[in-house]
Order: structure tokens, then C-alpha cells, then sequence
């Protein structure tokens, strides 16, 4: 079975498993899209990476299409702390889809470390935020599932 379709099987149960149980919604949210700048490089990267990631409790798990344009997998564990309409959350776990570590030299994969901040605005049940990770700043919408 090839990777990609674990990938997906694995977060079409945990959505399933969120919409079935009421004491679930209240603890997962969905990230969707994800716009971003290197503001500190000269080097052309993809921008739109069209991220969709599954966040339940502490932990989160992404798929999206990174800085060079692979396609990428994230699992990771954090925290948040919500400050009146803001909420600030870290995670830090395990990327899929570098061939250098932060970098591309067109090799195999390889899993290199993660670490994602964010920050988003949680007035709404559509939040948009900002993420960072590495040296690339985006824009990305999350969800929380009621």
C-alpha cells in the first residue's frame, strides 16, 4: 500500500471519528491552505502548499506540499494557550518529505525534525492565522469542529 493512501485513510477516520462524537468536536480542529513568504531568503520557493491537517488535543497531523514543491507529512505534539481571541500553540514532532534536512538536493526523502508555532485569531469558528516553520511565514485558516 503505498504511503500517500495510509496518509489519507488515517485522516479520513480521525474526521470521521471527530463528526461522530460530540466530546471529540470539542477538542479537534481542521487547518486548511497555506500561503507563505521566506522573508529572509533570495532563493524562489513554492508559496501555496496546500496544507490540510487534523488537530485533536495536543497532537496533529498534516499533509501539504513544502518550500520546493514536495509533497510532505507531519505528525507532531504540542500546546496551545488561548489569550482572550488569540490562541498561541507549538508543536514540535516529525516532517516527511525533505530530501535534505531544510533543504533540497533532488535525493530520496528523508524524516527530519519539526517545530510549527501559530498563532490564530479564534473569534470565529473559521480562524485565520499565521504559522512558522523553518524560515517560511504563512497564512492558513483553521476550523474547529462544534
Amino acid at each position: 500500500m503505498k504511503t500517500n493512501t495510509i496518509y489519507w485513510i488515517l485522516g479520513a477516520f480521525v474526521l470521521v471519528m471527530a463528526i461522530a462524537s460530540p466530546y471529540v468536536k470539542a477538542e479537534t480542529a481542521v487547518w486548511a491552505g497555506a500561503w507563505s513568504s521566506h522573508p529572509f531568503s533570495d532563493e524562489e520557493y513554492t508559496s501555496s502548499h496546500d496544507l490540510v491537517a487534523v488537530e485533536h488535543e495536543n497532537w496533529m497531523a498534516a499533509r501539504f506540499r513544502n518550500s520546493h514543491g514536495r509533497e510532505s507529512y507531519a505528525v507532531g505534539y504540542g500546546r496551545s494557550w488561548q489569550h482572550g481571541d488569540v490562541r498561541l500553540a507549538g508543536y514540535i514532532g516529525a516532517v516527511r518529505g525533505y530530501t535534505v534536512c531544510w533543504n533540497d538536493d533532488d535525493s530520496n526523502t528523508n524524516v527530519c525534525p519539526m517545530a510549527v508555532g501559530a498563532a490564530h485569531y479564534t473569534k470565529y469558528r473559521v480562524q485565520p492565522g499565521v504559522l512558522l516553520m523553518g524560515q517560511a511565514v504563512a497564512l492558513s485558516f483553521r476550523v474547529e469542529l462544534y
